[in-house]
Parts: structure tokens; sequence; C-alpha cells
């Protein structure tokens, strides 16, 4: 006599899937979120979230986390469809941010421990050099780069209270180069 081999549906309809362990540790679950928009989350074997892939209000996203279930990581696809990365301290504030820009080209900018942006650097699709900001610890620029007229490069110093005390163009020597 043959033995019959069990029979498994082709489709599983359900609102929610749970993926446990030997033990009964949900170690991963499907899920619609309030809104119905799908979000998978994979959980380590003490049950705490360690990644997220989610889409929500037309942006997918995914977020990995430490042990402490902090987002230390972000990828994600805004309603553009432009990527970005985002990687974030202990505390979960930014820290060093990667974009591509619908329109305005891709930029990165970094973060200081207390979350106040210090240096910012950019590629502007209308623009033939790059741009580049440094900001002290109190929030001042103190050295800009970019373009100026006519696309030659610029360069900008700036003083302790944020004031222009040099300029580097090289159609205008006011500030001296």
């Amino acid at each position: 006599m043959k033995r019959k081999k069990p029979a498994h549906p082709k489709v599983v309809v359900a609102e929610e899937f749970r993926l446990v362990g030997k033990d009964g540790t949900i170690r991963a679950v499907l899920e619609l979120d309030g809104e119905g928009d799908p979000h998978l989350c994979l959980l380590d074997k003490n049950g705490k979230l360690r990644a997220s892939l989610a889409l929500h209000d037309g942006e997918s996203f995914l977020e990995l986390l430490d042990k402490n279930e902090k987002v230390r990581a972000s990828i994600g696809l805004g309603k553009t469809g432009q990527p970005s990365l985002v990687l974030h301290n202990k505390k979960e504030q930014d820290r060093l941010v990667l974009e591509l820009g619908d329109k305005a080209g891709p930029g990165m900018d970094l973060y200081d421990k207390k979350g106040e942006l210090r240096a910012s650097f950019s590629l502007y699709n209308e623009d033939t050099l790059p741009k580049l900001a440094l900001i002290d610890k109190d929030g001042r620029r103190r050295i800009v780069t970019g373009a100026a007229k006519d696309e030659l490069p610029l360069l900008v110093l700036y003083d302790k209270e944020g004031e222009p005390c040099a300029m580097v163009d090289p159609e205008d020597d006011e500030y001296g180069a």
C-alpha cells in the first residue's frame, strides 16, 4: 500500500502570520498595520524586534534595530521613489543621512552626537560643482564651497560669529585670495 502525501494548500489566506521556534517563541510576524499596509517583523531568540520591513503611505522602508530595539539603520524609498540611508546613534538620532533627491541630486549630511548638523555635501543636478558646508558646534556655518557666477569655484570662510571673513571667488577679489 502506497502512502498518500499530505496535501498542502497552495494559498493560505490570513490577516497575520507568525513564525515560531520549537520553544514557542515568536521569531517573525507578517501582518497588516492599522491602515492596512503590510509589515514584516523579525525577532531575535529573546523575542526582541531586530528588523522591520514595511510599506506605509506610499513609502517602503527597512529598519535594523539593536539588541535594545533601537533603530540604528534605515533604508527607504520615499513617495517619489528616491532612496535614502540613515544611520542612527544609540538614542536613535540621525548621525549620517544619504539621499538621492528627486530634483536636487544626491546629498549627505553628518550630525554630531547631540544630533546637530555639522557637515553637508550635495551635488545639485543643475550645478557643475558640488556644494560643501561645514558647521560649528553652535550651528554657524564656518566653511562653504560651491559655484559662483558662471559656475566658477567659490570658497567662503566664516568667523566664529558666522560672518564671512574671507572669500575666494575668481571674479571678485573683495576679500582677497
